[in-house]
């Protein structure tokens, strides 16, 4: 009669700590509905925080493109001119054995526009003219195009600590040159980027065109 007494009063206790868990999660959830709705925190702040995610996320990506290819030409001697954007064998960048990276599928929602090439990483073969990188020649890199402002200025928040967006003298069609009709979204179509984002090695910048465009590019290697 103990042990059953026993049991009865365990379940009970197991029962009023499920309650009490369950009452604490609605609470927790009404807190966070309160301040999601604006009551607590303005909502360009919130804002202000998921483009902070976003650009992180781009800068991520980048990074983790750029790996790919110092294995490939620091630790396979590979020719970086004969790196490809695909899985082919020996010099594909997302190829498991040569370049052992996976290709990168940018949030959506770090776009402003998604129509093709945009919100796809392209790749600059020695097409990324930087005066001041490197020797000054024409870069290897990575690119994103029609990212939203938002975006942009939380990526150059990440990297140099204010939200200006430089811009990059360039319209955004030679950003992307002939990628969208291109195979594995290469392209060779060269960007000489003037102004101060001359000396940077990964920024985001704004294109030339009247209605202008916002464009992320990570060197991947240096000329």
């Amino acid at each position: 009669m103990q042990q059953l007494a026993l049991a009865r009063r365990n379940q009970r206790q197991r029962g009023f700590s499920l309650v009490a868990a369950f009452i604490l999660v609605a609470i927790l959830m009404t807190v966070v509905a309160y301040f999601l709705a604006g009551q607590g925190v303005n909502t360009t702040s919130a804002g202000s925080v998921t483009n902070t995610a976003r650009g992180s996320a781009v800068i991520t990506q980048g990074a983790y493109l750029k790996a790919g290819f110092d294995l490939m030409t620091l630790g396979g001697n590979t020719d970086v001119s004969t790196i490809t954007f695909n899985t082919a064998a020996a010099t594909g960048l997302f190829n498991g054995v040569t370049g052992g990276v996976q290709p990168q599928l940018p949030d959506p929602s770090a776009f402003a526009t998604r129509t093709a090439p945009n919100g796809t990483w392209l790749y600059k073969r020695a097409a990324l003219t930087l005066t001041g990188v490197g020797t000054g020649g024409r870069h290897y890199a990575v690119v994103l195009t029609g990212l939203s402002r938002g975006a942009c200025e939380q990526i150059n928040q990440v990297l140099r600590g204010t939200t200006a967006i430089l811009g990059s003298g360039q319209p955004v069609a030679t950003w992307t040159g002939g990628a969208a009709a291109t195979n594995d979204w290469t392209d060779t179509t060269n960007v000489a980027v003037t102004g101060g984002a001359v000396s940077l090695d990964k920024a985001c910048v704004s294109t030339s065109d009247a209605t202008p465009s916002y464009v992320y590019y990570h060197v991947v290697y240096q000329v």
